[in-house]
């Protein structure tokens, strides 16, 4: 993840770990063997790493008896998630969070500081009102943020997890976790179904509270894209006009994530491959969500403002970033 983050030492940073997978981990490095210096803290061998057991952490706005932690082991995993990274947020005692899945990796050298600064002059957050076949329902992940914030008409938004560049302030967090606490108190019952990222983001889109800082844009999918790239890679055109068989687009066609989507017509229609780095560097966009290794390093050589890899890595890409082979200095 730091290797070519120049200023990672200067960040604290936060990895909330189930208790399992921490002893895992610890055999990892220790093969079941204490180290001869006596010192089994991993914070001793880690430096600048702060390890956050899940289980041991304190939930706010929740009566100490309510088992918040094993409770949400249970539920879905999106939910486990959403509480593991909201909470670890709330637990820094820091004013902005920077929220990463522990497999992404810094793919260029750069600043944390950068991306974090110019996505705060100027936030923003990609959503799509449409489903990929162009028609508007409710969205499963939503609705029950909707429902919880009483916000009408809310799937009129549609899809606000486009792009997963989750900087988040821990005040407005902070506001989530309370009403969310208020209206499950013991954890059971709640909508296992639901994003709490998506919550964030609807209390800001539906102005439910004072917020203070810059104003967030919503930008839609097509906005990023353009239009003509859009009607192009969206399989509700291209059925209409018949550009392409249904058997090749039915894996496309519930699509959920522009940036996961990307990868995957990249696959199918490489010939869109430039357009589409054109419009992620036009729009100064840091994050990928790699696809093949070819395909990687070709988007990334137009792409150039792309720092971050984000969710699973094909280890080829690894690899290279590792040794630096994704630098701009070496296009």
């Amino acid at each position: 993840m730091i290797r070519h983050c120049i200023d990672c030492d200067r960040w604290q940073i936060n990895l909330v770990v189930l208790t399992e997978d921490k002893e895992q981990f610890t055999k990892a490095i220790w093969h079941d063997q204490i180290p001869k210096t006596g010192n089994d803290s991993i914070g001793y061998w880690l430096p600048g790493l702060r390890l956050m057991e899940y289980e041991k952490m304190h939930f706010e706005y929740y009566e100490e008896d309510v088992e918040v932690a094993e409770t949400t082991k249970k539920m879905h995993r999106f939910m486990l998630q959403g509480m593991k990274k909201m909470h670890g947020c709330l637990d820094s005692g820091r004013r902005h969070c920077f929220l990463l899945d522990s497999e992404g990796i810094v793919v260029r050298t750069t600043y944390l500081s950068d991306i974090v600064k110019d996505y705060l002059d100027e936030p923003f957050i990609i959503h799509s009102p449409e489903n990929r076949n162009g028609t508007v329902v409710p969205v499963i992940w939503s609705t029950p943020c909707g429902e919880m914030l009483d916000i009408p008409n809310f799937e009129t938004i549609g899809w606000m997890l486009e792009y997963y560049l989750w900087i988040f302030d821990s005040r407005l967090y902070g506001e989530i976790a309370r009403i969310f606490a208020g209206a499950y108190p013991i954890v059971k019952g709640a909508p296992e179904q639901m994003f709490l990222d998506i919550c964030y983001y609807a209390y800001i889109w539906a102005e439910k509270g004072p917020y203070e800082g810059p104003k967030y844009r919503f930008i839609e999918v097509k906005e990023i894209l353009g239009d003509r790239l859009f009607n192009l890679m969206w399989p509700r055109r291209i059925y209409e006009k018949g550009a392409d068989t249904k058997a090749r687009l039915d894996p496309l066609r519930d699509g959920r994530a522009m940036i996961e989507d990307m990868r995957d017509w990249l696959r199918w229609f490489p010939n869109m491959l430039v357009p589409a780095a054109e419009a992620w560097n036009r729009q100064k966009l840091a994050l990928w969500k790699v696809g093949d290794y070819w395909q990687t390093l070709a988007f990334f050589s137009i792409a150039k403002s792309i720092r971050l890899c984000v969710s699973e890595q094909n280890r080829d890409v690894v690899e290279a970033a590792m040794v630096g082979a994704m630098n701009l200095d070496d296009w």
